[in-house]
């Protein structure tokens, strides 16, 4: 019962339902990986669906799941997009499992930044990993 009051608060932010919200309900539930398996086949067919389902893992940092994904099909603004998610929900197991094999320094733009800048302002958390982006490529921003 616990996990069905947690499932209500964690999945109310939906406001519709699809492949992320369910996805979401096999991943809390714990369904059996056949099951799952099967909905992953049948479902996540299409680009589109599963850009969604990799902006749900990237928001909720389910890194277990998201290493599970071939990310080939993926283009490369839609790693940056999903980079720039992570950093703004402090998933940042999954952001710097972008970061390290899917990017390259050059793709910190200015505009990362600021949300690396925003994000620290706004959070605690990972301080120290926002700190090191920054350090890293303190070189973009302007100061003015």
């Amino acid at each position: 019962m616990k996990n069905l009051s947690y499932l209500k608060l964690k999945c109310s932010r939906y406001r519709e339902y699809n492949v992320a919200y369910f996805e979401e309900v096999l991943i809390h539930y714990m369904a059996e990986p056949r099951v799952a398996q099967n909905y992953r086949e049948r479902f996540l067919s299409s680009s589109k669906e599963l850009n969604t389902v990799l902006e749900m893992y990237c928001r909720n940092d389910f890194v277990a799941h998201f290493q599970n994904i071939n990310l080939e099909e993926i283009s490369h603004k839609q790693i940056i997009d999903m980079f720039c998610v992570c950093v703004r929900n402090d998933a940042f197991k999954i952001a710097m499992n972008l970061y390290l094999k899917q990017m390259d320094s050059t793709d910190i733009t200015r505009r990362i930044m600021d949300i690396f800048i925003y994000s620290l302002r706004r959070s605690v958390e990972y301080h120290e990993i926002k700190m090191f982006f920054i350090h890293q490529h303190f070189d973009t921003l302007s100061i003015l």
